[in-house]
């Protein structure tokens, strides 16, 4: 406990440059603004089936078409090979393998108290999931070692059944899915033409010197990973009131810039809507919106707060 509590108070630090206890305490028990708690029964089942077929393999067949090199192809010849061999296998087996699925429904008793920890573990984070953020594969990896180790107390007693014979059928599947996700998710999701939201973190790396000001009002998945693309930036959390002390102590000569969710704040009225006309700057080419990505990065004009007219609205 003492670790975790020290670890995770050392990363509040290392990323809001803070101490005190009681942010630290919101930090740590801060949600993603996104959405959160869903109770579509066929939508969740469609999500969390899916989410259990993404711990596997993932990936799109679309990616090759931008993708097809000398490595792909081999990859490609590579996996039908072992797609080939190991249906081989089974066709070849299949009479065994109807006695060895016979031995793994046998009770086991040296693995009864193994299977209950890891269904003690599964169920909480599966009950859990099905209904907050289902979309999400990766908050599965908190239960992914039980299963496989659950998976492993029924395949134990097939390797030590006296009529077994090993066949290298597990072996040539794994490889069969880890070149897979090799081909259709990790090395075309490697390459920036296939990811926009790293291409738009990419060009503000290169748009923002060190040291720049990056206002935001909430911290989401998107802004995230700009940020973690550009460490050399100040990120600075706000909202329309403590924006206006801000903008007093902007230089001429220092580079300032809004984040989507600040944006949105001040596009909610028309006041706000005329501020943003007035004093930033919009470029399309840091900006990505979609269905599922809201990435827009607006310039701030430190010379427009010159007038008396330029401080941001208040509510």
């Amino acid at each position: 406990f003492l670790l975790t509590i020290l670890t995770y108070y050392y990363s509040f630090y290392l990323q809001t440059g803070r101490a005190d206890f009681r942010t630290f305490f919101r930090w740590t028990t801060s949600l993603s603004p996104e959405p959160g708690h869903s109770f579509s029964a066929w939508g969740n089942l469609v999500y969390t089936v899916n989410g259990h077929v993404k711990l596997f393999a993932s990936g799109r067949t679309l990616f090759l078409k931008d993708s097809l090199d000398a490595w792909t192809i081999a990859l490609l010849a590579a996996l039908l090979i072992l797609v080939v061999a190991l249906l081989y296998k089974l066709l070849r087996s299949f009479g065994e393998l109807k006695r060895l699925a016979a031995t793994v429904m046998r009770r086991e008793g040296r693995f009864h108290s193994l299977r209950l920890l890891c269904v003690a573990w599964i169920a909480p984070f599966f009950v859990f999931q099905y209904f907050f953020i289902p979309q999400h594969t990766y908050y599965r990896l908190f239960y992914l070692p039980a299963l496989i180790v659950l998976l492993g107390t029924y395949l134990a007693p097939i390797d030590a059944a006296q009529a077994h014979r090993r066949r290298y059928r597990a072996a040539l599947l794994v490889a069969a899915i880890a070149v897979s996700n090799l081909i259709f998710y990790i090395r075309p999701l490697a390459q920036v033409k296939n990811y926009p939201p790293l291409a738009v973190a990419l060009k503000l790396n290169a748009a923002w010197a060190p040291g720049t000001i990056v206002y935001f009002a909430s911290r989401n998945s998107d802004n995230s990973l700009v940020r973690y693309f550009n460490p050399a930036a100040r990120w600075v959390e706000v909202d329309r009131e403590t924006m206006e002390s801000e903008v007093r102590n902007l230089q001429p000569e220092g580079s300032a810039w809004m984040e989507t969710s600040l944006i949105d704040l001040y596009r909610d009225s028309e006041d706000g809507r005329r501020w943003l006309e007035l004093h930033t700057l919009r470029s399309p080419e840091y900006e990505y919106v979609t269905d599922k990505y809201r990435l827009q990065f607006h310039k701030l004009k430190p010379e427009s707060f010159g007038l008396n007219s330029a401080q941001p609205p208040t509510q």
